[in-house]
């Protein structure tokens, strides 16, 4: 680290080691360009960076000042004493090659000093000054050529990392230069830019989630008020590029200067909350302050902010038939009152939000508006929600206010409400969607700033299913002809009494709705042209359909035809625990059209079928033909002749 902080000793390490790796000219081609009784001058701009950057290109000149770090600044109270270590003619010497010996920073200096004996001429020393005016800059004039050492012999208390000491030559070569002219390629005017770095303060950003789990990758960025002295309105000015928090999910800023500063976070993962309010804080004579409840450490020289990236989340499940078990998906009949319930995760900062809305979308179903929102402790207040029934159609949307949202910061509410199956709910492929959207706020901005923070979307989804059965009426046998018009009563048991049912075309049934309207319904299903009767919208069970009426010379079923349903579904679910480029995560989803049936069903269908026969009844003797006649009329005669035998018989007895 120490030795990436000394890398910005600006153009005088780099002009230097540039001046000493040149090879030695020709000592003709030197001693006719550089002027030997020519004067020159060496100035110090200095600079105060607590940065890694570089400066790139230094060249000796004025316009190497363009090309400093963003963040760096000029500083005042540094104190330079510069020493002549070399004459003109051994300069000149060492540029001819006739001098072939390596010219070394440390010959000359020792730590921070130089070493007795090696100074032909001590200048007085100069300090940068103070003021705006010509704030950091000195300038050492009227200086002959030869080779000269700077070293920094004072500094403000506050400065942690000084400037290393450096050789510097007049002339020098001009690497900026473009003339032809041979002469324009050696400067007798220099000008470096040596730093400093301070310990005024240090901060560190340690960034979680909601559950306590370090975050990478938020990017935060550090202003710094550079205004001129005097000023009356703040000039922020970025210090360094964007920082990101690493692995461990922190960020350090070490060795601010004095000032004032703030901090703004920029961007998040997506889906996290990003919070644009600025965090403003000081540094000052090794401490910094920091007002915001969020801030340990404030008054010392490390200031640590810990910040919390929200991320709410959503969960949609409904209640599988018949169990106490929450899935994403299941089947039911026709007009069944579903129970569904919506989790949601509320963001710890819900307070701060303009936008928390859930949306729950029906296909197929008719939703009934929830009544209430719980969480572990209680029941949310209602007058922080309110409730659009038919928003989107058959469905709702819930408005939460945010403001009147604390009680549930962070915590878990869950949504109840149901759905009825409707009348024309899908048979095949599809199922019956049901789609909740959780729409919350991106961002947090600054009080004031125009315009609407952006959203985030998180969907879920459950489907329900729903199946059929069918009977085919056969003659005889089961291969027999079909038997069209033979009459049926659906029931729920082998005993009970008479369905109503919605007939939907020909010999096509379906379980009815509560209320619905415009519907035909009946208590009679009847088998069409091909002997089928069709009953749409079933879950999962037994169902009778008792015989009423037969063809003719056909006897009635003795019993009522049981119709057991035992169909298994396969639903290929795609998860998802990411957001797309547009801000919106899909947790679960699926393709219409591939859900697989099993069981009892008809292979690729939700069908379940069975033929029925009816039998033809027996022969009987027919009553009321000749020989009937012939025996009642031998009987009546019989019983005649008894009469008058009995009747002549009184007469002689008398």
């Amino acid at each position: 680290m120490k030795t990436m902080k000394k890398l910005l000793i600006a153009v005088l390490a780099v002009a230097t080691a540039a001046l000493l790796a040149i090879p030695a000219m020709a000592a003709t081609d030197n001693t006719t360009v550089i002027d030997k009784t020519a004067k020159g001058s060496i100035t110090v701009h200095k600079y105060v960076y607590n940065g890694n950057d570089t400066l790139s290109g230094a060249t000796g000149t004025s316009a190497d000042a363009d090309n400093l770090p963003n963040g760096a600044e000029l500083l005042g109270g540094v104190e330079f004493t510069l020493y002549q270590v070399m004459g003109a003619d051994d300069v000149m010497a060492y540029y001819n090659g006739t001098n072939t010996d390596e010219v070394k920073l440390s010959d000359y200096v020792s730590g921070n000093a130089i070493i007795p004996g090696k100074a032909l001429k001590t200048y007085s020393p100069l300090t940068t000054p103070a003021d705006s005016a010509n704030k950091g800059i000195v300038t050492f004039s009227n200086l002959p050529v030869g080779m000269y050492v700077l070293i920094e012999t004072g500094h403000p208390a506050n400065v942690s990392l000084t400037s290393t000491p450096s050789l510097i030559s007049i002339p020098m070569v001009n690497t900026a230069s473009s003339s032809n002219n041979r002469n324009a390629q050696w400067m007798y005017d220099i000008n470096v830019y040596p730093k400093n770095s301070t310990s005024e303060g240090n901060v560190k950003i340690v960034k979680k989630d909601d559950d306590g789990n370090v975050l990478k990758d938020v990017t935060f960025q550090l202003y710094k008020d550079t205004r001129a002295s005097g000023a009356a309105s703040a000039v922020w000015t970025q210090q360094d590029s964007d920082a990101v928090t690493n692995a461990v999910g922190e960020i350090n800023w070490n060795s601010l200067t004095d000032g004032d500063y703030y901090i703004v976070e920029t961007e998040a993962p997506k889906g996290y909350i990003v919070d644009k309010r600025p965090i403003y804080f000081t540094v000052g004579s090794n401490t910094v302050t920091c007002s915001d409840p969020r801030a340990s450490g404030s008054g010392t020289a490390s200031l640590t902010l810990d910040l919390v990236n929200p991320k709410p989340d959503l969960d949609k499940e409904v209640q599988k038939n018949g169990t106490s078990d929450w899935v994403h998906d299941t089947q039911y009949s026709i007009g069944d009152t579903i129970p569904y319930r919506i989790r949601v995760k509320v963001p710890s900062n819900i307070t701060e939000l303009t936008t928390f809305t859930v949306t729950d979308t029906p296909i197929h179903l008719k939703d009934n508006a929830p009544t209430d929102i719980t969480y572990t402790d209680d029941t949310l207040s209602a007058d922080a929600y309110s409730v659009s029934t038919d928003s989107p159609t058959n469905g709702f949307t819930i408005t939460f206010d945010p403001a009147k949202m604390a009680a549930v910061a962070g915590k878990e509410i869950t949504i109840s409400y149901t759905a009825v199956l409707q009348g024309d709910a899908a048979i095949f492929g599809d199922g019956n969607s049901n789609t909740a959207k959780l729409t919350y706020s991106s961002e947090i901005l600054t009080s004031g700033t125009p315009g609407t923070p952006g959203t985030y979307e998180i969907e879920d989804e459950d489907v329900v299913y729903t199946y059929q059965a069918q009977i085919i009426k056969h003659k005889d046998t089961a291969s027999g002809d079909a038997m069209s018009g033979v009459e049926f009563q659906l029931q729920m048991s082998a005993t009970g009494s008479a369905v109503t049912v919605v007939q939907i075309a020909g010999g096509e049934y379906r379980l009815p709705v509560s209320g619905e309207t415009g519907v035909t319904t009946t208590t009679t299903l009847k088998t069409d042209a091909n002997g089928k009767i069709v009953i749409k919208g079933l879950e999962n069970g037994t169902y009778y359909l008792k015989e009423t009426k037969t063809a003719s010379g056909y006897n009635l079923l003795s019993a009522p035809v049981e119709l057991t349903l035992n169909i298994t579904e396969f639903t290929d679910w795609r998860t998802s625990r990411t957001f797309d480029d547009n801000g919106k995560q899909v947790k679960n989803t699926y393709t219409s059209g591939t859900t697989t049936f099993g069981g009892n069903a008809t292979p690729d269908t939700s069908l379940y079928s069975k033929d029925v026969v009816n039998k033809k009844g027996f022969t009987l003797p027919q009553t009321g033909g000749f020989g009937t006649l012939t025996l009642s009329i031998i009987g009546c005669a019989l019983v005649l002749g008894g009469a008058l035998v009995l009747f002549n018989s009184k007469k002689r007895a008398k």
